[in-house]
């Protein structure tokens, strides 16, 4: 006969068939429940094998199936093998006595043969079994083909010898799996944290050098101040938006400027940032809108004149191109919703809060997302930091200042700490996060 490799001249090729006695199980009767009551011998389908030892099985049979049927009880010791569709080949060993279905083949009685080289040998052929598997909805291998399969038999000592390295081995490969699998899930998470990090560093001043002939951040307040205060002229704006820009003590009055404290978290009353930086409230350097969604049973209100953004369309930290549901122009005149600029920063504060994205086109936005117009920001540097930053900022949740739980009110909004800088130190920041973040990128590819 030809055989598939070459064994050592103590070995011998032979039948499965012929190293122990086989036997496939049975399914008694439904229709029988004298067959199922009393419960009393444990019945093993396939999907209680485990690949070894089985110590667990939950369905069981009476002692009159096993006495009237064809249903065989196979020893503790009995190695199993799976028979049928996607369990083809699945393995175990008995440790006390059972039946099984006819999905399932059992070797009860072995001939000088270890059950483990058995055992390890049927999980080798796993393969070879499921790709001489027949049929069409559910694929077998018979039993007869599991007897005819050719087996290297070795001495019985030589066969315990090889048992023992198999396990010694696999004891190595189950600690080089635990720490292949630690180290996937680093490199999973990894990108992410250094990203964080990144951020964290560049919000306390120190990814860039700090340059003393910059122009003082009060430079930029105060051109905040003077925008503010001529809106207010205009009457654009209301007198409690006037309120001091700066942000100087918190609530247990520790300073936010230069605190000798440090903190995980840049934003809070713990973080510490230049002297030449300023804590401010988000709800004093921007004016936001928040979205609404037009009511769903007026059809009329629904259609393809205006784009119209929910979370789901938001890349994370992305550009909006599109979206999946547009408004009519008769919804904007009469629910008073706001079409919102092309290269407006939105962020969802509500489920993915701190998501952020820029819109490429005209838009209008729902309930949960906020639409974002910083003073005095022309070159849109305000806008970049902040869409740079906020992701991290509003889902600080060890922070007093950063939003808690899952939603949050145009209040807690407007509370946001943010470190800000100079025009140029925070253009110059957002282009070194980028740059830091492509090669974290590569990292990942």
């Amino acid at each position: 006969m030809a055989v598939p490799y070459d064994i050592p001249d103590s070995w011998e090729w032979v039948r499965l068939g012929n190293i122990g006695c086989w036997g496939s199980g049975a399914t008694p009767s439904k229709s029988n429940i004298k067959y199922y009551e009393p419960q009393s011998i444990p019945w093993l389908l396939t999907g209680d094998l485990t690949d070894g030892y089985i110590i667990d099985i939950p369905n069981k049979i009476s002692r009159l199936a096993l006495e009237k049927t064809s249903v065989k009880l196979n020893p503790a010791g009995s190695v199993l093998i799976a028979m049928y569709g996607a369990t083809i080949g699945k393995l175990g060993i008995l440790t006390f006595p059972a039946t099984t279905n006819q999905a399932c083949c059992a070797c009860n009685t072995l001939f000088e043969v270890e059950k483990f080289f058995l055992f390890y040998f049927l999980m080798s052929e796993r393969k070879n079994f499921t790709a001489r598997a027949e049929g069409g909805a559910q694929p077998n291998i018979s039993k007869e083909k599991i007897i005819n399969t050719l087996f290297p038999l070795p001495p019985l000592a030589e066969q315990k010898r090889i048992v023992e390295q198999i396990e010694r081995a696999l004891e190595k490969v189950e600690s080089y799996s635990k720490s292949y699998n630690k180290l996937q899930e680093l490199d999973k998470t990894f990108p992410d944290k250094l990203k964080k990090s990144i951020l964290q560093y560049a919000m306390q001043g120190k990814l860039v050098p700090q340059d003393p002939n910059d122009e003082p951040v009060e430079v930029l307040l105060e051109k905040i101040k003077s925008e503010k205060q001529k809106l207010y002229e205009e009457g654009k704006l209301k007198k409690k938006d006037l309120a001091e820009i700066v942000v100087t003590k918190g609530d247990d009055n520790s300073p936010y400027r230069n605190s000798k404290k440090n903190s995980d978290f840049v934003g809070s009353t713990m973080a510490e940032i230049p002297n030449s930086w300023s804590y401010v409230k988000f709800g004093s350097i921007v004016t936001f809108n928040i979205g609404k969604t037009p009511p769903r049973n007026e059809p009329t209100y629904w259609g393809n004149d205006i784009p119209w953004v929910s979370i789901s369309d938001m890349p994370s930290s992305g550009h909006i191109t599109k979206t999946k549901e547009c408004i009519s122009h008769l919804a904007i005149k009469q629910t008073n919703i706001k079409i919102v600029p092309a290269d407006t920063l939105l962020m969802s504060f509500k489920l993915s809060i701190g998501k952020v994205a820029i819109l490429d086109v005209p838009a209008s936005h729902n309930e949960a997302i906020i639409s974002i117009f910083p003073y005095s920001d022309k070159k849109n540097i305000i806008r970049n930091y902040l869409m740079m930053f906020l992701p991290l900022i509003s889902t600080a949740g060890n922070s007093k200042d950063a939003i808690k739980g899952k939603t949050l009110n145009s209040t807690s909004i407007s509370e946001l700490l943010i470190p800000i800088s100079n025009y140029r130190e925070m253009k110059k920041i957002v282009s070194k996060v980028d740059l830091l973040f492509q090669k974290v990128a590569q990292l990942s590819d």
